[in-house]
């Protein structure tokens, strides 16, 4: 999922890492599992971490919550400007 947000958006970054072969970066993240993804974000000192597959929307949940964006709802959908 991480790689199809940075081929959507210039604002996203996303690397695939062998955790075996690049211990200290392993290391540094405390890869305990696979998959795992490390959310980072500027001036943040700690990573998110999301441990395991999933469907896009558990992906998207913890990423928004990392980044303290609110997912929109679907009580939200109602409440849309129809003229918008």
């Amino acid at each position: 999922m991480a790689l199809k947000l940075a081929a959507c958006s210039p604002k996203v970054r996303a690397s695939v890492i062998e955790a075996n072969e690049f211990w200290e970066l392993a290391e540094r993240y405390a890869v305990s599992a696979v998959p795992q993804t490390v959310f980072t974000l500027p001036g943040r000192a700690q990573p998110g971490i999301l441990i395991g597959g999933g469907p896009p929307e558990r992906f998207l949940g913890e990423l928004f919550a990392y980044a303290g964006i609110a997912l929109p709802t679907k009580a939200d959908e109602g409440q849309r400007d129809p003229t918008q």
